[in-house]
């Protein structure tokens, strides 16, 4: 008798080996997105800390001015996410409003979305339609100031 496996043996083990792997690679890709996004906070931190020490020492008092002019912070797009920013520093009233902070996705994929820090507040918000997919769940297509994408925005939404 001749040990082995059968052809149909081998096809039914292949078979389920793609389908596991075809359930399982999106929850991966979800992952690996989730985790860059971690370091899109990071500089998103750091710019923020460096916006409101530069308020802080009285610099662009009242007018909107570009973050990368302003200060000398050395943020470099990655290859996942290019950033920028305005800000605003209070002169007796808030124009922090105005001002925003924010890291676009640059990296390969079918995504699109902006992580964005409210350099007062440190809210933080996602537009764009993959922002379900690192985390984001609440809805702000309001005019708050907590979502830095603006009003009626139906694909923009902030964290807790």
């Amino acid at each position: 008798m001749k040990k082995g496996f059968t052809l149909i043996e081998l096809l039914v083990v292949v078979l389920i080996i793609g389908i596991l792997s075809s359930v399982a690679l999106p929850q991966y890709q979800k992952a690996v997105l989730k985790s860059r996004s971690a370091e899109a906070w990071a500089n998103l931190k750091n710019l923020n800390m460096a916006v409101n020490a530069y308020c802080l020492e009285g610099g662009a008092d009242g007018t909107l001015a570009s973050v990368r002019d302003n200060l000398s912070v050395d943020v470099k797009d990655s290859k996942n996410f290019a950033y920028t920013g305005a800000i605003a520093c209070n002169n007796g009233i808030n124009n922090y409003n105005n001002a925003y902070i924010y890291a676009e996705w640059q990296g390969s994929g079918n995504y699109n979305f902006k992580l964005g820090l409210h350099p007062k507040t440190g809210y933080r918000s996602c537009e764009g339609t993959s922002c379900k997919d690192i985390g984001f769940t609440k809805s702000a297509n309001n005019s708050s100031t907590i979502c830095l994408c603006g009003s009626g925005n139906s694909n923009c939404y902030y964290a807790d």
